[in-house]
């Protein structure tokens, strides 16, 4: 809620933290409170603490989708594209059906330079879920990367969209 904007930032950072810290007194071992404890950090841009608790979550449950999801994301935040390949690669295997790894993985395959790939991943991206505007986003970069900027320009955006957002 809050990386969105949804609510006063300390209060729902303090929350989260309360939250976090709980959950692993309660089950230290726990995948899932240490990917939180990950989000929970990268908020306070402190990448490589927040990629040892993505790491330490994937250790523990290797199939946690989530973790691998994260993991990508915040390796591209820190300019580790080969890392976030791997990581969102994983992310899809597990979870293939997720529009916001399947999303990561197309821009991992843009940070590595492989705009064909990254485009596939994006348009996929938008089949599993229309209107996904990461998914939009990445495919337009891809197409630019490729020089088709006219089908760039035609990508379609939320705005352009049946029942698309309106101003």
């Amino acid at each position: 809620m809050e990386d969105y904007g949804f609510g006063d930032s300390a209060t729902l950072l303090a929350r989260a933290e309360k939250a976090v810290h709980r959950a692993l007194e309660l089950a230290p071992d726990s995948a899932q409170a240490h990917t939180s404890l990950g989000l929970l950090v990268s908020t306070s841009r402190d990448g490589p603490a927040s990629l040892r608790e993505f790491e330490r979550a994937i250790d523990l449950q290797p199939g946690y989708a989530d973790a691998h999801n994260w993991h990508s994301w915040v390796s591209l935040l820190t300019g580790r594209a080969d890392a976030a390949l791997k990581s969102a690669t994983r992310a899809v295997r597990l979870n293939p059906l997720s529009a916001e790894a399947v999303s990561n993985l197309a821009l991992s395959y843009i940070a590595v330079g492989n705009p064909e790939s990254g485009l596939i991943e994006a348009r996929r991206a938008s089949e599993l879920s229309p209107g996904y505007t990461s998914a939009g986003y990445y495919q337009g970069i891809c197409l630019c990367e490729l020089g088709l900027y006219d089908e760039a320009a035609r990508v379609p955006t939320p705005l352009s969209l049946p029942g698309g957002v309106r101003a």
